[in-house]
């Protein structure tokens, strides 16, 4: 809810050949930058089926280290980043 903080789309790879089969995003992820200081740091990404508001649906969801940006600052996961594997 930090001000300047957007959803990001995200493109996957094919799914691999194994067992079971895994994704991974294509692109840096960006999200920012913020507009003001986050009062908590960014612990958890989600995967949502929607570019904004609460229509959509949850996914998935992935811990990261944490991040408390500050105005200006943006958070990033590289290509390869955020993987998922479904059986």
């Amino acid at each position: 809810t930090t001000a300047g903080y957007t959803r990001s789309a995200v493109t996957f790879t094919a799914a691999s050949s194994a067992y079971p089969a895994v994704v991974s995003n294509t692109a840096t992820i960006t999200w920012g930058p913020m507009s003001a200081d986050m009062l908590l740091p960014a612990e958890w990404i989600a995967l949502v089926t929607c570019s904004s508001g609460t229509a959509g649906i949850f996914k998935y969801s992935w811990p990261i280290a944490p991040q408390q940006v500050e105005t200006s600052q943006v958070v990033q996961l590289p290509v390869g980043g955020l993987t998922l594997s479904e059986s």
